[in-house]
């Protein structure tokens, strides 16, 4: 459907990432090029380890491929901007060290609400949250205040593409009731 707003429950091993996440990453990169994305997530371990590898996995299978369409962790080298071939969002991070920045200049920040202020002062334009349950009470109160808030470059480029502004969220079933608030996203979908 690619709704501007998602939230998927749905059972281990079924694909959210490697599906769900990889195809919302590639279509939210070539549909809006030089935007800035941000995929969030309880801590940086578990994104490098478990989020990641699945996303790259996705992206081959849709043809995009690491180190050519894409990079992670650093910015094109100024030769490649130089011929043209790399473009940079409109709003660049001045350290790529959690970034995701794709040939046509869309980007996307890794960020972790394990580390205070994170996503302080950046500006984008769609969230991704993957493993969702884990973000409890602790956590969720910086998603409503510091990252939902944040969402909110760009405008004048892509205020008529659905995906603008656009959250979603993946998770397993949640298993405690701090992580519940999910099920109250139902009454917004």
């Amino acid at each position: 459907v690619d709704a501007n707003k998602e939230c998927h429950i749905i059972s281990r091993g079924e694909g959210k990432t490697q599906g769900i996440l990889s195809r919302k990453v590639a279509n939210n990169a070539m549909t809006m090029p030089r935007s800035l994305g941000v995929i969030a997530h309880r801590d940086f371990e578990s994104m490098l380890t478990k989020t990641l590898p699945p996303l790259i996995a996705g992206l081959e299978m849709l043809g995009f491929k690491k180190d050519y369409h894409y990079i992670i962790g650093r910015k094109a080298p100024k030769k490649w901007q130089r011929y043209g071939n790399w473009k940079l969002p409109f709003f660049e991070p001045l350290k790529a060290e959690y970034f995701i920045h794709f040939y046509n200049g869309a980007g996307v920040a890794l960020v972790s609400f394990n580390r205070e202020n994170s996503a302080n002062g950046i500006s984008f334009d769609y969230l991704i949250l993957d493993e969702a349950k884990f973000i409890t009470k602790k956590y969720k109160n910086r998603l409503d205040e510091e990252l939902i808030p944040a969402m909110r470059g760009n405008n004048q480029y892509f205020h008529n593409l659905s995906q603008y502004g656009g959250i979603t969220y993946t998770t397993d079933q949640p298993t405690n009731t701090e992580s519940k608030w999910l099920y109250e996203l139902e009454t917004e979908m």
